[in-house]
């Protein structure tokens, strides 16, 4: 299926973003979140992005019980993106699928955390796909400021980005 070239190319190629810094996979910027978007005929696969400080306070392994929790209720919430991320509703689109997960990366200066999550959509009329309104995220990942997009379909590319006081992210012009 060509959406999982789409997200080959996601993988191995950098993200050049509308604000004009550059992104690539394992790299993260505190305050950051990093949503790619592969859209084809009337299917929508997406992958989320968030550095651990982000979501949940800290840059490491969880050492007690409250970040414990704090990090299975992130996983929760990325996992229910209905809370979070909600595609115009003039779309029609119904979730097929959802996962999340807690990472830790090593570099040389300490260890890094991340979150990701991968959503895959169906939508009944994918022409009517406006926007992502992310107030729900901003709400709950307070620390992030910012979710840099990329949405990749036949008919090329946009970067965009939400913001925490404009929520809401045009992504029309991509498909």
């Amino acid at each position: 299926m060509r959406l999982v070239a789409l997200f080959l190319l996601f993988a191995t190629a950098p993200i050049v973003c509308a604000n004009a810094q550059v992104h690539q996979r394992g790299i993260h910027s505190h305050g950051e979140g990093e949503l790619k978007i592969a859209i084809e005929g009337n299917a929508i696969a997406m992958e989320l992005r968030l550095p651990g400080a982000d979501a949940v306070g800290f840059e490491r392994l969880p050492t007690s019980q409250q970040e414990s929790s704090a990090v299975a209720l992130a996983i929760a919430l990325l996992e229910d993106p209905e809370q979070i991320l909600v595609p115009s509703a003039t779309a029609g689109c119904r979730l097929e699928n959802a996962s999340a997960r807690f990472e830790t990366k090593a570099s040389e200066d300490a260890g890094h955390t991340e979150f990701s999550a991968a959503y895959r959509y169906s939508c009944s009329n994918i022409d009517a796909l406006e926007h992502l309104s992310f107030a729900g995220f901003f709400e709950h990942f307070p620390n992030t400021s910012e979710i840099e997009i990329l949405v990749v379909s036949d008919y090329g590319s946009v970067a965009t980005h939400a913001v925490n006081d404009a929520p809401d992210a045009n992504i029309h012009e991509a498909h």
